[in-house]
């Protein structure tokens, strides 16, 4: 029902609606769906088919309109075309938060995040670790190997962190061979240990160069 759907705490990708139900108004749950997760696309159906409703529907939030009944083949292409736009959007969000090279979120994002976490700290009083490390003599890694190894070198690097941190924590290149983590709720010796961690899996990650062992220095 309507009120399930709107009780629920799942982010639905796409959504049906009818305008027309028992226990509320579409127009409302399409209003309440676009404030809970303004993101996702919702279409509304309905049997009535004129300017007025579609125009109103439409102002609400809905990202498209279906009026019944309606040829199957009509509803699976406009249901794609929604999709396609979805999936866009959700690329270019990632794009616009993420390091394009590493795959880490960028200086802007990692920063906005640092920012959430300290005024979260002083708010609540909890506690969080901020790991910044570089890369030790990467110009020396660049000049002596190429940037082109240099790029791969960052990639491992950033993959070693990913492998070493939790879903919850936040990482991200903070310029040239510069990384920034984030760990809520952790403290000090907490994240000596994942900084421990993640200097290790950089030294044993391999390089594809025999005798040369990439090392990062940590704070």
């Amino acid at each position: 029902s309507s009120d399930e759907l709107l009780r629920s705490n799942v982010k639905y990708d796409v959504c049906l609606v009818d305008i027309v139900l028992r226990e509320t108004t579409g127009d409302k749950v399409i209003v309440e769906l676009k404030r809970k997760h303004p993101e996702s696309v919702v279409i509304a159906i309905s049997g009535i088919d004129n300017v007025k409703t579609v125009s109103r529907v439409l102002t609400t939030g809905a990202d498209d309109f279906l009026t019944k009944p309606f040829n199957h083949l009509l509803f699976l292409a406009r249901i794609k075309t929604n999709v396609r736009s979805y999936l866009l959007l959700q690329n270019l969000a990632k794009m616009a938060v993420t390091d394009a090279l590493t795959g880490l979120f960028n200086r802007r994002h990692i920063s906005e995040r640092l920012s959430v976490e300290a005024e979260k700290a002083t708010r609540y009083g909890s506690q969080f670790s901020l790991l910044m490390f570089d890369i030790d003599y990467f110009k020396r890694i660049n000049d002596t190997y190429g940037h082109q190894f240099g790029d791969d070198v960052l990639r491992s690097v950033s993959d070693s962190i990913r492998s070493s941190i939790r879903a919850v924590d936040i990482a991200g290149r903070y310029g040239g061979e510069e990384f920034m983590v984030i760990l809520p709720e952790i403290g000090l010796e907490g994240a000596a240990l994942v900084a421990e961690r993640i200097r290790c899996a950089v030294e044993s990650a391999p390089t594809g160069k025999d005798g040369l062992s990439v090392t990062i220095s940590c704070g």
